[in-house]
Formats: structure tokens, sequence, C-alpha cells
């Protein structure tokens, strides 16, 4: 039951950043490709890594995961390296390396606030709730917590591809989640004493 709430979680922050494994992400008025007009620009260009990390998601996250780090390192600056690293921190954080996923949402968050996937939702947006489920799973509550605050007070209007309220959707699911580990140490703690 607690695997399936984990996945259901990971599958919930996927869905707010809108991330079948066939979309495309193009800056909010950068140069560019527009959905079905080719092959990204250049065999070396950030586009073209980052849809070769896409590729690999599925079938080779570890790939996946190099490919987003080339990506940053190659290119610090562009705006799609801002939705690698937030696909990158979902991928890390499926594979319960959470403190290398919080790095790659926080460096998202504050160094690509901008930074917005095709269908326009904010990649910040979405790091900064995530930053909030990844503290949680890390087993840091009141981390979790005080994230999931700030970023309903920095993004109180953000929404998933669906339309629903990221605040909504985090707030329930981490509070909910929290109270229930804690009715459970409360129960083993009574049954041992």
């Amino acid at each position: 039951m607690r695997r399936t709430t984990s996945v259901c979680l990971v599958i919930m922050a996927l869905v707010f950043f809108g991330l079948s494994y066939d979309n495309r992400v193009f800056p909010q008025g950068g140069k560019g490709l527009q959905p079905g007009t080719g092959v990204p620009q250049g065999p070396g260009s950030a586009k073209t890594l980052y849809f070769k990390a896409r590729q690999n998601e599925r079938d080779n996250p570890d790939e996946a995961i190099r490919i987003y780090r080339e990506l940053a390192a190659r290119f610090p600056k562009d705006e799609i390296t801002g939705c690698g690293l937030l696909i990158m921190g979902g991928l890390l954080m499926k594979q319960e390396k959470y403190d290398e996923a919080l790095e790659a949402f926080k460096r998202a968050e504050t160094e690509f606030p901008d930074a917005k996937f095709g269908n326009g939702k904010m990649a910040a947006a979405g790091a900064a709730y995530t930053i909030a489920l990844c503290l949680h799973k890390k087993g840091a509550e009141q981390e979790a917590l005080k994230a999931l605050d700030d970023a309903s007070k920095k993004y109180p209007n953000a929404t998933d591809t669906m339309g629903k309220s990221l605040k909504e959707s985090f707030d329930e699911q981490i509070k909910k989640r929290i109270s229930r580990r804690q009715w459970s140490k409360r129960r083993t703690f009574s049954s041992i004493g």
C-alpha cells in the first residue's frame, strides 16, 4: 500500500509537469522548434541533448540522468536546462536519491524561474512543490511542511495540466501522509509500552 501511494504521488507530479514521454519542451518566446516542425537545432544543441534524454527516460533512466547532467553542465543558461533539471529530479526521486533530486529541483526553481514547458506550466512552480514532496519522502516532515507552505505562498495559483490547484493536490497528499505516519508511530509506541 505504501509503495502504491508513493507511485501515485510521483504520477501526480508527472501529471503536473505534463510529462508523457512524447511531450516536448519549447521555451516561451524562445527560438527553436514548435511542435511538428522537425529536428532540434544542431547535433550538439541544448534541445538535441534534452530530446535525447527524454527518449531514454522510460527504458534507461540512468542514461537520461547522465544526459540531463551533461545538458546542465554544457548549457547552464539555456531555459530548456531548467525543464531538464526538473525532469532529472523526478527520475532521481523515483530512484530514492533524494538529496540529488532536491539539488536538481532547487536549481530548477532558483536558476530558471521563467522556464516553461510547452504546455505553459512553469517549471519553477513544479519544482517548488516537488521539493516538498521529496523532503517528505526523505522523512524530513517539518521541512516538507515548510517547503509546502513556501511554495503555496510563492505560487498560489499554479495548476497541473488538468487545471487542479497544485497547492491543494500537494497539500492534501503530503499532510495526509504525514498524519498517517504520525498516527502509526503513536500506535507502535503504545503497543510497546
